[in-house]
């Protein structure tokens, strides 16, 4: 594609679909940043009424700033889409998916030319975060990425928005394509190493991104040791690092340690250890917290699998240790997560495993009631069900904590308990059946109304649902 398509001239390429052929050579030489061969391809894009005609005509407008015409075709473009965008949201929104993209190009157009028109930074530097704000929420394809960086590369230099490339090189990789993950990552090694000299720290920096990418391509491909000698050597020598080349570098020890059958707790420690080093460098990281504390829990579990020996053996120490790390990590991992409590769910249940096993640990109960204060009660409100089933739990110590948490839940969020409670109180288990007329007393001093109609409907659902039979 980068020089030219064979039997490009043939009579045979004419006859099967000269057009298509066109279109994906102007998208190939667009990709490859080759403006020359990529106006001579859309020229030959037959058909007056060609939406990839059109859209390629506008952008090639847009770079040579006739913003009139490039308008006009991006009005075509959008009334050319549109009887095609009803009649697939008719079907389903998946089925529609593509044209929303295209016109989300169409947009992105439009404020492409808005960029280069105002002089006014704080302007110009709203629609950089709008564009990244929605690459954030795109689907996770090559292809769509890929087009929309270059739609915004008419503005932005391709150093100038490291990160997005390094993340399209990332996906490349990850869906098999390290080919174009590796092109990509050198074409930005060159353009970056050609303007260190304007941003020197700033752009040293990113040529570490670059190479922690190849780096992470050479692990995809097999290539386990030099990739993993290759990011020791990268983390020795930057003096500015980041907390995901600490992780990466755990996680490749887990693998390889997996792979040859040798995780044992020495290899556990030495994971572990790279874990910490990430969360040291970023307090904030939650993803660092989140792989530190699997790490401990694992490493529990690891030695669950072996003798663990009485309280105030060395064995049962370190096996503590981990666990109280574990709760520490996780607590840490969900605080810093809580924006969406789906993504931090699988966390908040190995820390409730982990509590009610390991509660009456004076230790791991003074993190869990510290945890109160720093995790959210909308966290805790995804575990009501694991909570109150617990309720009966023999652990005198955890038994306390956990009532107060729910003292805590029913007094912000009462509407959420009241169901979970009253069916807790039809419970045959007398220290079930008190916790939960403890709670509905507790709710009913601050909304009395609301816990007298909820617990009479509550009633009414049950004595409905229930047959005579089955009550006698």
């Amino acid at each position: 594609m980068k020089q030219s398509i064979p039997g490009y001239q043939d009579e045979d390429a004419k006859s099967i679909n000269k057009n298509k052929i066109a279109e994906y050579a102007s998208y190939a030489s667009w990709n490859l940043n080759n403006w020359d061969k990529f106006q001579d391809y859309v020229k030959q894009i037959e058909g007056k009424e060609t939406y990839e005609k059109y859209f390629f005509q506008s952008v090639i407008n847009i770079e040579n700033n006739q913003y009139k015409e490039a308008e006009r075709l991006i009005d075509r473009c959008r009334e050319m889409l549109d009887p095609r965008m009803k009649s697939l949201m008719g079907e389903s929104y998946r089925r529609a998916y593509p044209c929303i993209l295209e016109m989300q190009y169409l947009k992105e157009l439009e404020e492409i030319i808005e960029y280069k028109k105002i002089d006014d930074e704080d302007k110009r530097m709203h629609l950089k975060d709008l564009w990244s704000f929605r690459l954030e929420f795109m689907a996770q394809d090559v292809e769509s990425m890929q087009k929309t960086l270059n739609i915004r590369s008419l503005v932005i230099d391709i150093s100038e928005d490291t990160n997005h490339y390094v993340k399209l090189a990332d996906l490349c990789s990850k869906k098999g394509n390290t080919a174009m993950c590796e092109r990509i990552l050198q074409n930005l090694k060159t353009e970056i190493t050609n303007k260190v000299s304007i941003y020197p720290k700033e752009q040293c920096f990113n040529v570490s991104k670059i190479n922690f990418g190849l780096l992470k391509s050479k692990y995809s491909q097999g290539q386990h040791m030099e990739a993993m000698e290759g990011l020791i050597k990268l983390i020795d020598k930057e003096k500015r690092i980041d907390p995901i080349w600490y992780i990466t570098l755990g996680k490749w020890n887990r693998d390889i340690a997996e792979r040859e059958n040798t995780l044992n707790n020495d290899e556990f420690k030495k994971i572990i250890a790279y874990f910490q080093q990430a969360t040291e460098i970023d307090e904030k990281d939650n993803l660092a917290w989140h792989y530190y504390a699997l790490a401990n829990y694992e490493a529990s579990k690891f030695l669950e699998g072996g003798y663990i020996g009485r309280k105030g053996t060395a064995n049962y120490e370190e096996y503590i240790t981990y666990v109280v790390f574990a709760v520490k990590g996780l607590i840490q991992s969900i605080s810093l997560g809580e924006q969406d409590v789906t993504k931090t769910l699988q966390d908040t249940l190995r820390l409730l495993k982990l509590w009610f096993k390991h509660g009456s640990v004076v230790e791991i109960d003074k993190l869990i009631r510290n945890g109160f204060d720093i995790i959210g009660i909308e966290v805790w409100t995804q575990v009501i069900p694991q909570l109150l089933a617990r309720i009966d739990i023999n652990a005198e110590r955890t038994k306390n904590t956990m009532v107060e948490l729910l003292k805590i839940i029913c007094d912000t969020y009462p509407q959420t308990m009241i169901y979970p409670v009253s069916v807790l109180s039809q419970s045959n288990t007398v220290s079930r059946k008190q916790v939960a007329h403890e709670l509905i007393e507790m709710m009913r001093r601050n909304q009395k109304t609301l816990i007298n109609q909820a617990l009479f409907i509550s009633k009414e659902l049950i004595r409905a649902a229930v047959l005579l039979t089955e009550s006698w």
